[in-house]
């Protein structure tokens, strides 16, 4: 084993420049569906703190005070990609 370790040709392996162009040119292309408009989720995480409206929810006998629910969300952003404000 250790013969065939010393034996072994280094320069078998092929890491041509074309291979590597190749795998860097898939990155370089901008998927545009994968933008993430930081800012824009700023703004909504905002409002959803300020105008989601919460109340005190009880979920097995524990009480959460001001709790609100994944149907009070999408009420609140169905509302407002409807254009009206809560």
């Amino acid at each position: 084993m250790l013969r065939s370790l010393a034996d072994f040709d280094h320069n078998t392996v092929d890491m041509s420049e074309t291979a590597q162009d190749e795998y860097w040119e898939d990155e370089e292309e901008e998927d545009e569906t994968r933008f993430v408009n930081f800012s824009l989720l700023s703004h909504i995480a905002m409002q959803l703190r300020d105008k989601v409206p919460r109340g005190t929810h009880v979920k097995g006998s524990i009480p959460y005070p001001r709790a609100f629910t994944g149907k009070d969300i999408v009420v609140w952003c169905t509302a407002l990609l409807n254009g009206r404000s809560t």
